[in-house]
């Protein structure tokens, strides 16, 4: 099935933020290297089929959804932009296959001995990628991170307390004339 309008539009958002992080990371002179987390879902099938699936994919089919999606998304990117990336689903499937519990029950997210066992085969991968080789020169040194947007500007303050005012006067009226006419 063809993804919806919606999340056509957020993978293009998310390419051009990929796209923007890649620019930024050249400047500085950094190697991007893209590390999708995988889903409770993608790594055991039955929190899929038992937990995610009734609660959250209500009148969509099992072929309507892949939990693996999201990974093969990010990782596409990555081969269309020309950056390293790394794909942690096998170890972290032989992880759960060996007894490890990796996620919290009640959603998707890594516990203490998922996160434990993502670092253990990102690490692999890195050192497979000769990211960190012993002869490694710090080539730029940032003292302050880029500024990628505008910070947000403080909202005014007087909306607040006009709005405290109109209701502590509307009150005292209220309960001083209650025999006017509204």
């Amino acid at each position: 099935a063809s993804p919806r309008p919606e999340v056509l539009e957020a993978e293009a958002r998310t390419r051009g933020a990929l796209l923007a992080l890649q620019r930024t990371c050249t400047s500085l002179g950094a190697e991007l290297v893209i590390v999708p987390i995988p889903s409770h879902s993608a790594i055991d099938p039955g929190f899929r089929s038992t937990v995610f699936e009734p609660r959250y994919l209500t009148g969509m089919t099992p072929a309507e959804w892949s939990p693996d999606r999201p990974v093969d998304f990010f990782l596409g990117c990555a081969r269309e932009l020309g950056l390293a990336s790394i794909d942690t689903r096998d170890a972290l499937r032989s992880a759960a296959r060996s007894g490890a519990d990796l996620y919290y029950r009640v959603d998707f997210h890594l516990n203490a001995g998922g996160n434990l066992a993502f670092a253990k085969a990102l690490k692999s991968a890195l050192d497979g990628l000769e990211a960190f080789s012993a002869g490694t020169q710090v080539r730029h040194v940032v003292s302050e991170p880029p500024r990628l947007a505008a910070p947000p500007t403080p909202r005014p303050r007087w909306p607040y307390f006009l709005g405290v005012l109109w209701v502590v006067l509307g009150t005292a009226f209220s309960s001083l004339y209650r025999d006017e006419k509204p």
